[in-house]
């Protein structure tokens, strides 16, 4: 028994695939998103990472406390301010902005 796969049917077939490179690229830049304070710290700042962060600078702000501790990409407890958080935060969603931008499906 032969297949048969019509001109209309290889290039949806051909999109989807271009489709799910696209997307796992987009994916992926999303994932990978930090923020280098320029001082040995690099921290997260992809989108599940901001209830994390909200929660923290909230915590600092309802206390007298100055500073947090937070995990860096190094695996690393580094201290880090209310405002280094937000100033991270605000990088991430920029850079989350722009790969957005860039994303073009296929079509």
């Amino acid at each position: 028994m032969s297949i048969q796969i019509n001109l209309q049917t290889k290039q949806s077939i051909e999109r989807l695939a271009a489709l799910a490179i696209v997307k796992k690229a987009r994916n992926e830049a999303l994932a990978a998103l930090t923020y280098d304070f320029g001082d040995g710290r690099v921290m997260q700042t992809r989108e599940k990472d901001k209830a994390k962060v909200e929660t923290a600078i909230e915590l600092m702000g309802l206390s007298d406390q100055k500073t947090t501790e937070w995990v860096m990409v190094d695996d690393v407890k580094y201290s880090i301010t209310a405002i280094e958080l937000s100033t991270a935060m605000l990088a991430g969603k920029i850079a989350a902005a722009a790969i957005w931008a860039d994303y073009e499906p296929v079509g």
